[in-house]
């Protein structure tokens, strides 16, 4: 059941269909794609640098994007839903900046090569703090066709 609406950049993270997006992803290194999903559990993947990672939003304006990206670190990105960017960097190394840009949504079908899940998604550290830290936050976007209106 929808607690509240979606900002303007969850909703562009979650796509037309809510089943995600795909993003280029730019460091001072190169570009590469990642894809924002709206399975349920919030993966975020990428292929070029693979590992088993979620994404969370969080603010007062619903716009503050951290990425969990396991052995990659923390990042924190600001984004702006209606010119569909975002710019960041790793978690405490301002220096070490991430911008992004979308290239499409996903369609409800991409979600089926998400790995195999042996563990829980309890991840209450950032469910429960976004959106200001007071645990109204929203707690997953459960499915692709919508928990959150």
């Amino acid at each position: 059941r929808a607690s509240r609406a979606l900002s303007a950049a969850e909703a562009c993270l979650l796509g037309s269909t809510g089943a995600g997006s795909a993003w280029n992803f730019e460091y001072n290194g190169g570009s590469f794609e990642v894809e924002f999903r709206g399975d349920g559990y919030n993966h975020f993947i990428c292929k070029s640098y693979p590992d088993h990672s979620h994404w969370t939003m969080g603010g007062a304006e619903g716009n503050e994007l951290t990425i969990s990206w396991g052995k990659y670190g923390t990042y924190e990105i600001m984004v702006d839903g209606a010119a569909s960017t975002g710019a960041g960097n790793l978690q405490g190394q301002p220096t070490n900046w991430r911008k992004m840009a979308k290239v499409r949504d996903l369609g409800v079908t991409n979600n089926s090569d998400v790995p195999d899940h042996d563990h829980t998604h309890e991840h209450t550290e950032n469910a429960a703090t976004s959106r200001g830290g007071d645990g109204a936050g929203v707690r997953g976007y459960r499915t692709a066709l919508g928990d959150v209106a």
